[in-house]
Order: C-alpha cells, then sequence, then structure tokens
C-alpha cells in the first residue's frame, strides 16, 4: 500500500517489485531490488590495558581494506603505540569505505608508568653502631620486602641493630598496574676492636716486645714504638710511662690505648780495687756507681762486713776468699760481686846476737 521496502525483511539477494495499476486500462512497472549482506569489521586485541612502556602491538580485525583512528594507532597497519598514546582511556575505531559496511570501536586503556627507584648507590656498607640508615624513594606507594625497614612517605629507614651484621637485600615494589621494582644491597658490619693487650712494667734494658692486637689493619702510635710493626722497645723508650694506641680506621673502626710503665735499670758495679790485701790491711771502703743497694756476704765469714758503715775489714775477718755482693731489689733487680782475698801478713822477726867474735 505505501511502497515502503525493508531490506532487512525482504533479505540479502535480488528481489523483483512489481507497481500494478488495475483495471481498467491496468498497468504494471518492474524493478529488481538487490539486498547485499552489511560488512561488519570486528576489531581483535590480545590486550586492553597498557603501560606507557609497553612495546606496540598491532590490532586485529575480520575485515581488510579499513581505516584505523585514534591516539597512538597507524591507520594503515593497526599498529598500537601506548607511548605516543600518552596515558588515559582510548577509543580506536576501524572503519570500512566500502558500500553496506559499518565500523568497529575497541577501548584501549593507557596507564603511566611506575617508577620505584631508590635514590642512592646500589650498594652500600656501613657500620651497625650507626643505629639506622636511610633510603629515598620517588614514589611512596611501594611495599618493602623486609619489615625492620620503616617508611614515612618517602623516606625509610632501616634498623641496623635489628638487622644484624651482614649483607642485606632489600626490594622496592609498587604494585600492578605496570609494577615496578628496584633492588639495592646494604652491608652492615660489626665494630672492628683495636683493643691490645696489656703489657708490662718493663726495664729500660730489656729486649724488644711485640704487642698484639685482637684485629690487624690498624695505625701504631706511641713513643719506642715501630708503627709498622708494632714492636715496642723499652731501651729505645727509656724510663718512664709511655701511652701506646692502635687505631683502626674505617666506617667501623676502633682505637684502643694502653700505658706501659719503663723501669730505669740501676747499675750496680762495685768500685773495689783492692781485691788482694793482708790481714792487717784494715778497712776496704763499699763503693758502688749508684747508692741504695744491698751488701752482702756470699762467700766467707761476715764479721768483717759492717753494712751500716759500708766498710768491709780485713782484721775482722781474717784470712781466706770472700765474695762481696752488692745488689738493688725490685722490678728491675740488679747485682754485682767482688772477690777479695786475705793473705796472712808474713812474719819478719829477726833473732838477736849479742856477741859477735871479730873473726866471725
Amino acid at each position: 500500500v505505501t511502497g515502503e521496502f525493508d531490506p532487512k525483511t525482504a533479505g540479502v539477494g535480488a528481489h523483483n517489485i512489481v507497481y500494478h495499476l488495475a483495471n481498467p486500462c491496468e498497468n504494471f512497472d518492474t524493478i529488481e531490488i538487490e539486498v547485499v549482506p552489511l560488512i561488519i569489521p570486528i576489531i581483535s586485541s590480545t590486550q586492553d590495558t597498557f603501560c606507557l612502556n609497553n612495546p606496540t602491538i598491532t590490532l586485529a580485525t575480520t575485515e581488510a581494506g579499513g581505516t584505523w583512528n585514534g591516539s597512538g594507532i597507524d591507520p594503515v597497519t593497526g599498529e598500537f603505540d601506548p607511548l605516543i598514546a600518552t596515558a588515559g582511556n582510548h577509543e580506536i575505531i576501524y572503519e570500512l569505505t566500502t558500500f553496506c559496511s559499518v565500523n568497529d570501536t575497541i577501548p584501549l586503556v593507557v596507564n603511566p608508568n611506575k617508577n620505584a627507584n631508590i635514590q642512592g648507590p646500589d650498594t652500600t656498607t656501613v657500620c651497625i653502631l650507626d643505629g639506622t640508615y636511610d633510603y629515598s624513594v620517588d614514589d611512596n606507594s611501594g611495599i618493602w620486602n623486609n619489615i625492620n625497614i620503616t617508611q614515612n612517605g618517602n623516606l625509610a629507614t632501616a634498623d641496623l641493630a635489628i638487622l644484624g651484621a651482614g649483607i642485606h637485600q632489600f626490594i622496592y615494589s609498587l604494585p600492578n598496574p605496570c609494577e615496578d621494582a628496584d633492588t639495592v644491597w646494604l652491608e652492615i658490619t660489626n665494630q672492628i676492636l683495636a683493643t691490645i693487650t696489656p703489657v708490662g712494667p718493663f726495664c729500660n734494658n730489656d729486649t724488644l716486645v711485640q704487642l698484639q692486637t685482637v684485629n690487624p689493619g690498624g695505625i701504631w702510635t706511641g713513643n719506642g714504638l715501630d708503627i709498622n710493626t708494632g714492636v715496642f722497645n723499652p731501651q729505645i723508650a727509656g724510663g718512664g710511662t709511655h701511652e701506646i694506641t692502635y687505631t683502626i680506621p674505617g666506617n667501623c673502626g676502633h682505637s684502643d690505648t694502653i700505658s706501659i710503665n719503663v723501669i730505669n735499670y740501676i747499675d750496680p758495679t762495685i768500685l773495689i780495687t783492692d781485691t788482694l790485701i793482708c790481714n792487717d790491711f784494715g778497712d776496704i771502703d763499699l763503693t758502688s756507681n749508684q747508692l741504695g743497694g744491698k751488701w752482702i756476704m756470699t762467700l766467707g765469714g761476715i764479721a768483717g762486713l759492717d753494712t751500716i758503715t759500708k766498710v768491709f775489714n780485713s782484721n775482722l775477718s781474717g784470712t781466706g776468699n770472700y765474695q762481696l755482693t752488692y745488689s738493688f731489689d725490685g722490678l728491675c733487680p740488679s747485682a754485682d760481686t767482688v772477690n777479695i782475698e786475705i793473705q796472712a801478713y808474713p812474719d819478719s822477726f829477726v833473732n838477736p846476737i849479742d856477741t859477735l867474735c871479730n873473726n866471725w
């Protein structure tokens, strides 16, 4: 009645349409209408969410020969580049220019890249005595792999005492979408003790002494000391108290100091020269290089020795061999001896002759 043609109802194919005028004088006309199928392209993609730094992908479609439109899409090849598209929501359209075709659209999302960068060197060495060590991150929305790191804003603090000595790996991660992670290593060292083993006292005529420490690698300083080997020479140091210091440098170094007392050796040399005398010689003065020592008789009787007046009397001692010792006690004892021989005075008496003949 109306002459309205519905292709959908007619379906695909050739259709003869007749217009007829009834009698009287009927007439009619015929036309052919062809209904062709609708071309519907379908876009397919292996992913619909991207990060800015993702590689490009090529979108596929069921119908070739069309044109691509949208941010970051190559209009001919259908290659999509997230970096060119930039972060955000994008609508990609595939359009066919042939007769009886429609377009297809696919939404794609590009998320911004995340940056889990931990500022500073990858490997750091610290001393456990430092207490804490701080890291700084660019994005504070991540998590650490170690509960002993406390984050406050962009600052993250590691507790060295709880972590303990050793090499620790820390990973800072930002979650999806577009996850990212960064890794650093923290070496925590214990303090290297420089403890010196105490020594002494020594006499100023003692031989060399090798000082001992619990750890090598330090620097020696002090009087009478070989700073390279830690050998102490009491003779060079001389009498007195000497401070010796050993220092281990570095971020976890240490220093120790000891006092070494060097006592002066007292020379006990006896100065007596009369060592062969007669029993009527009398007193021999007991003399020596240093005063304050002790005289004793180590051979022979003591009758002739007077330790108060410091004399040895030959008359009281009588003939024989004697040995006197002069010594000093204390931490640096010393002694000297002298041997004295007392001989009997020879009898030189002459018997008198009262009368002589002139021809004797």
